[in-house]
């Protein structure tokens, strides 16, 4: 079986189920007590499918691909902007240069890996969680770190992922270094954890269109976030 041929039936067998909840959550309008919950839980569980099933064709495509110049700033502002509209119970803390930087990159596995980042951090923040988001350019280098601050019963040690969470920072980890970058995670002060994505800069590259991540319910947005947004059902 070819390295992408898993991660495509998968996301078609997702995608089929998921296409199923709308019917599914009218007629459970008004029937007994916790079946939209339960409607939430499968919906979530098929997302989770889509998740490993992305982040796993994805790994398989960096083997193939090459960098392109990407706009970080552009396309951090855009995610960050979307993952604040459909996780409402986080504060986002986003703190950006002030002119664009461009690095060695591919948008959507870019959006995969900060999703991958970003899904950890609320995960494991408590009923609030607080997430920084910072980008930095000096000296020839991007430094795109993800804060999150210590959650009321944190414990103070970083926690092993496991899952979807596991391989998509396996994602984080293989896109950096695709990039020519590096990719550090640790614990910041007080419990809280962070996670360092640092790329070379490049030059710019052509114009491209501006990401349109909650127009599509099959967008990175949704898919990397599942576990803990609000899901286009």
């Amino acid at each position: 079986m070819a390295a992408d041929t898993l991660p495509a039936l998968l996301r078609e067998e997702a995608a089929e189920l998921l296409a199923l909840f709308p019917a599914a959550r009218r007629a459970a309008a008004g029937g007994p007590a916790g079946g939209e919950a339960a409607l939430d839980g499968m919906a979530r569980a098929a997302y989770r499918v889509l998740r490993l099933a992305e982040n796993a064709g994805a790994l398989a495509a960096l083997e193939k691909a090459r960098p392109v110049p990407l706009c970080l700033s552009r396309q951090c502002a855009a995610y960050v902007r979307a993952a604040a509209d459909v996780c409402r119970f986080a504060h986002f803390v986003p703190v950006w240069p002030r002119g664009a930087v461009w690095t060695p990159g591919h948008p959507q596995f870019f959006a995969a890996a900060l999703g991958s980042l970003l899904a950890e951090a609320l995960a494991g923040g408590g009923e609030r969680p607080v997430v920084s988001v910072r980008l930095a350019a000096a000296k020839g280098t991007a430094r795109l770190i993800v804060t999150r601050r210590a959650a009321p019963d944190s414990a103070g040690v970083l926690p092993a992922p496991a899952g979807a969470d596991a391989l998509g920072l396996a994602l984080v980890r293989r896109y950096a270094a695709w990039c020519g970058g590096r990719f550090l995670r640790g614990t910041a002060g007080a419990g809280g954890v962070f996670a360092s994505l640092s790329l070379p800069v490049c030059p710019p590259g052509p114009p491209a269109p501006p990401p349109g991540y909650a127009a599509d319910r099959f967008s990175a947005l949704y898919v990397q976030l599942s576990g803990v947004c609000d899901l286009p059902l």
